[in-house]
């Protein structure tokens, strides 16, 4: 039921070689960057086996502006390929709300003549990504997640499928556009990795913009389209990407669980009892639908998603989670096994305390997976390069050795989340 070709995440797997040629290369491509004058050097963001991720700072003084921006880079002729066709990808996809979205940096160029290596850059988004908030929730303590939490996550996730079924079409630089489901053939765009590392969580909307979707919980966008596919059947493409939109949910829904056993593999599925008393084929995990606490219209919801037969149409997921946000309150959703404080986290204040703890917090350092995420890693600290750019004067590319140490840091990390 779901694609097969997903990311190791969050351990990369690298050989000690692949560290040494994305260290080598990460040196390269900053060098190549940094003397630029309005460019200031942040750090190595992040590291794979498809390449690597460096932040900056975009200085313009005539236009006084300043804004952070990610710089991704392949390490191989294979990865150059998936990142030529991600750069296609975000250009049909400009404008779209829930879409991470390309930044017009010179400097970054697909063209190998300048970097030696294929260049895009994005903007960065500061909020951390899905796995991360995955770690902080079970941090925290919380057994599940609130419903009312996974609705929005939903809907945006949903909306993000829109946008690669009916992209905007709008020009660059055009306001961020809401996706809306239209009345002709999709382009049967399915991103294949749709996976919590390859999830993004941007801002919650300020209270004068009057947006019920994004106005508790921060808006998700979604990244690292190397792998995604254009499918004939573009029903099919829809599928794919729900199914992998539920398996999201799954995983949030238990945060503590391990996530391997909370994947849909399409085998042994499970008679389930919807609310309203229709018996269906889900394969949803076990652990899934017997949650008690839990939303049980969300719950239903994502049941009916991993069948075959059942499964609602793009259009008509994306208007049960927007019912689900707009309308699902603490009374609809707590039944007698939540307790007191479990249906507190359901209300208006108490997802307020999650998110200022899991996202508006994450600068303190005793945070887990604070401000320094970004695609899953945290963002090591090198000497004399902090994290947040200097811009009072130019700073040096972190040296080769400097860029092994981050990237050994990394692993060590990795390694230890998944003991």
């Amino acid at each position: 039921m779901v694609n097969q070709n997903r990311s190791s995440y969050p351990h990369p797997n690298l050989t000690d070689e692949e560290f040494r040629e994305i260290a080598a290369l990460a040196d390269e491509v900053a060098a190549y960057f940094t003397p630029h004058p309005r460019l200031e050097y942040g750090g190595l963001v992040g590291a794979g086996a498809d390449g690597g991720v460096l932040l900056f700072r975009d200085t313009n003084i005539a236009e006084r502006t300043s804004k952070r921006v990610v710089v991704k880079f392949s390490i191989n002729e294979k990865t150059d390929q998936s990142l030529n066709f991600e750069a296609q990808c975000l250009a049909n996809l400009i404008g779209a709300e829930h879409i991470v979205q390309m930044i017009p940096l010179p400097q970054a160029s697909l063209d190998v003549t300048g970097t030696k290596r294929p260049t895009l850059a994005l903007e960065f988004i500061r909020l951390g990504d899905g796995a991360a908030f995955r770690k902080k929730l079970a941090a925290f303590g919380f057994q599940t997640t609130p419903s009312r939490v996974l609705w929005h996550i939903s809907l945006c996730l949903l909306r993000a499928c829109i946008a690669m079924a009916y992209p905007p079409k709008v020009p660059w630089g055009t306001a961020p556009v809401r996706e809306l489901v239209q009345d002709y053939g999709g382009t049967g765009l399915a991103h294949n990795r749709l996976h919590l590392g390859n999830i993004i969580f941007s801002h919650v909307a300020d209270e004068s913009e009057y947006d019920l979707e994004h106005g508790l919980v921060p808006l998700v966008k979604l990244i690292d389209f190397g792998s995604a596919s254009v499918e004939q059947d573009d029903e099919m493409a829809n599928y794919i990407n729900i199914v992998g939109v539920a398996e999201m949910i799954i995983a949030l829904a238990l945060p503590t669980l391990d996530e391997e056993k909370l994947k849909i593999t399409g085998e042994n599925p499970i008679q389930y009892q919807l609310r309203r008393g229709q018996w269906i084929e889900t394969y949803a995990p076990y652990e899934f639908v017997n949650m008690e606490k839990i939303d049980i219209e969300l719950r239903d919801f994502i049941a009916q998603i991993c069948t075959y037969r059942n499964a609602p149409t793009l259009a008509q997921a994306v208007e049960v989670a927007a019912g689900g946000v707009v309308y699902r309150q603490p009374d609809d959703i707590a039944t007698s096994a939540f307790t007191e404080a479990e249906k507190w986290m359901e209300s208006d204040n108490g997802i307020k305390s999650l998110v200022q703890q899991c996202f508006l917090n994450a600068d303190r350092p005793d945070v887990p997976g604070g401000s320094g995420f970004f695609m899953g890693w945290s963002i090591h600290q090198q000497p004399g390069q902090p994290t947040e750019p200097d811009t009072s004067k130019k700073t040096r590319p972190t040296l080769y050795q400097g860029f092994l140490k981050a990237l050994e840091a990394m692993r060590n990390t990795s390694e230890r989340d998944l003991d």
